[in-house]
């Protein structure tokens, strides 16, 4: 299931409820005195960010003030972009393109997650939410029609978020985010997504020939690229049989996309190493 046009369809003063709560939620659960902050390493360590205390020459210190002003203004203010030569003001819902919208829209459906009833339907089945997307695990008992099941789903997903939802795909196998899922469970549930296929359907741009219509002319885009791909493999890794079959996925892909081995075939062996996932011989991993 997916949700249309989500940020032009999220209510602005929703989302200050939503943060609102958010606030109220996460004081409940401090363990220490004193009030919602935030710390942000001036370094750009996100792992020194917390929100217990940090120096002001080493971090930028932000109250829970702060960020509702600063939202208040996002949402008000925040609004113009170029189209065509031209300037628009998008005038409801949350800035696409913003650098927070997509934060704030999860949490404004978190809130009417937690504080709503939810449907019947929907407390009597396994779902899972990312961002604008819906994962449903459907188990239908004997008699019962699937499309019948899959629009009461539908209607309460409707009913929940206030937003127009589709149904993209149902059955045995369908793609979700960046992978495969398969049910019954066989040797690779869980399998990365034929990327290669998804490739093939692209245009190279018609003023410049390209060899391919996601060459790299550098190696700097591989340098986060691959160590999340490998991460990514570790992930799924629910069978021997998965991990060799998403490495392996990676692997052709980095070279349909034209790129020397140099660029990304140490970081691919050094990252495998490093988490424990099975390499190969140097011929399969080109392979």
């Amino acid at each position: 299931y997916d949700l249309v046009e989500m940020f032009p369809n999220i209510p602005r003063e929703e989302v200050l409820q939503a943060l609102q709560w958010a606030r109220d939620e996460l004081k409940s659960r401090l363990t220490y005195r004193g009030g919602v902050r935030f710390y942000l390493s001036k370094s750009g360590h996100r792992k020194l960010d917390n929100m217990r205390v940090g120096a002001r020459d080493s971090f930028w210190c932000f109250t829970f003030e702060d960020v509702m002003h600063y939202m208040t203004w996002d949402l008000n203010f925040n609004m113009c972009f170029l189209a065509l030569s031209s300037i628009f003001t998008q005038v409801t819902g949350t800035a696409i393109g913003s650098s927070c919208s997509a934060q704030v829209a999860s949490l404004v459906l978190i809130f009417r997650e937690r504080t709503q009833t939810l449907p019947s339907v929907l407390e009597n089945t396994l779902w899972s939410r990312y961002r604008d997307n819906f994962l449903v695990l459907l188990a239908l008992p004997k008699g019962k029609d699937r499309d019948v099941e899959v629009h009461k789903i539908f209607e309460a997903f409707q009913q929940l978020t206030a937003i127009y939802v589709t149904v993209e795909q149902v059955g045995r196998e369908i793609d979700f985010l960046e992978c495969t899922l398969r049910h019954p469970l066989g040797s690779c549930p869980i399998a990365v997504r034929d990327l290669l296929s998804m490739q093939s359907k692209s245009t190279p741009c018609q003023v410049r020939k390209m060899l391919s219509a996601l060459a790299l002319t550098t190696p700097g885009p591989l340098v986060p690229m691959v160590p999340n791909d490998v991460q990514k493999s570790q992930h799924l890794r629910l069978t021997p049989e998965a991990v060799q079959s998403n490495l392996k996925n990676y692997s052709a892909l980095y070279q349909a996309m034209e790129c020397p081995r140099a660029w990304w075939e140490p970081t691919f062996r050094k990252c495998c190493l490093k988490w424990g996932l099975p390499v190969g011989d140097e011929r399969e991993v080109g392979q």
